[in-house]
């Protein structure tokens, strides 16, 4: 059930990255599409367009989110408290990062993007960075769905990249100015874990 125990694909480009296909086995990844926990409103910077466009706005849930389900707590022990030493060291030798401890794992948050089927495809958020106090974000789908996805782009080389909704893959960053990323909601609700952290010191800049 660690994210990290299969390989994994290193891309440069339009920045770095890594993508894992079929991070968590089978029956965990299903186990969690089938049985997602219940949340709270999630904050969408345009919601007045979103909601016009059918979406069903679901909530945020932070780490505890089904404590009472024996996979979900599983899951959140062994990645957010039994080995995040070797995520942030993993992370650390992916990307070259020096030091492997300036930072903390600060969030397992579950989202859900609900949509009517008939709705057309919404941009959830337009393009942007992470706040510069996260050092690293990911994104875990659950859940697969036609014209959704996670696009990335440089905009000094004008690359840019798509990663359609697809159960069970894992892409993980590391956050930069370059980092420049948009995600959409297709014709099935988009299901997402994000594990992130951010640096112990306050930064204001990249």
């Amino acid at each position: 059930m660690f994210i990290f125990d299969r390989p994994y694909q290193y891309f440069e480009e339009p920045w770095p990255h890594i993508v894992i296909e079929n991070v968590l086995p089978k029956k965990v990844a299903d186990h969690m599409l089938h049985n997602w926990p219940e949340t709270n409103v999630y904050n969408l910077e345009n919601k007045e367009e979103i909601n016009r466009s059918n979406v069903l706005l679901e909530p945020i849930l932070n780490f505890g989110a089904n404590s009472d389900d024996p996979i979900y707590e599983e899951f959140e022990y062994v990645n957010y408290v039994q080995r995040t030493d070797e995520i942030l060291e993993t992370a650390a030798k992916i990307f070259n990062d020096p030091d492997p401890y300036d930072c903390d794992l600060t969030d397992l948050a579950y989202r859900e993007v609900k949509r009517e089927a008939s709705a057309p495809v919404v941009l959830v958020r337009d393009w942007h960075t992470d706040n510069p106090q996260k050092k690293y974000n990911s994104v875990l789908y659950i859940g697969s769905g036609e014209n959704a996805g996670f696009q990335a782009k440089n905009e000094k080389t004008g690359i840019d990249k798509m990663y359609e909704y697809r159960h069970n893959r894992l892409i993980w960053w590391r956050n930069t100015r370059e980092a420049v990323h948009r995600f959409y909601s297709g014709n099935a609700s988009r299901k997402t874990i994000n594990l992130s952290s951010d640096f112990k010191q306050p930064k204001k800049d990249y």
